[in-house]
């Protein structure tokens, strides 16, 4: 149409995860581990529009403005597993799921790489994120987060 609505929306999300885990299984190419930790979620969102004057709003009004935030943290529980290959080649994976402050919260990963040597190694994967939190004063972070990733591993 003849009119345009400048929109601008937001979300800035953080999350890290403090974790421990236990080695269930150990060979000469493949480990198991189970993972127990607590990861912290920390989102930002923002919402604005600006209405330019010729354009009739009636009873709204031609600007707006507003911001939210959260913080919370959430009980992680799962399994990390690797089998690596001749030549230094290997598969990851990872699978936690939790809640706390959240309803759920859920962290897969799948990763191929390759061990140049004992503490260095290169890898590419993909990991998707879920989380659905809400406070009963209506702030709400239903997401799914995931894409793909380049990494460097260092063991020291």
């Amino acid at each position: 149409g003849p009119y345009r609505l400048p929109v601008a929306a937001s979300a800035q999300t953080r999350t890290g995860l403090i974790a421990m885990q236990y080695r269930l299984v150990q060979g000469s190419n493949r480990q198991l581990d189970i993972v127990l930790g607590a990861r912290h979620w920390d989102v930002d969102t923002r919402f604005a529009y600006q209405i330019a004057a010729e354009v009739p709003v009636g009873p709204l009004p031609r600007s707006y403005s507003a911001s939210q935030g959260q913080s919370w943290w959430d009980v992680q529980v799962g399994a990390k597993g690797q089998y690596t290959f001749d030549r230094g080649f290997f598969v990851s994976g990872l699978a936690l799921v939790g809640s706390g402050g959240s309803n759920l919260a859920y962290d897969l990963m799948l990763i191929g790489g390759y061990r140049i040597n004992d503490r260095v190694a290169w890898f590419v994967g993909y990991r998707r994120m879920d989380v659905d939190f809400r406070t009963a004063q209506g702030f709400a972070f239903d997401a799914a987060l995931h894409g793909p990733g380049i990494g460097l591993e260092l063991q020291f």
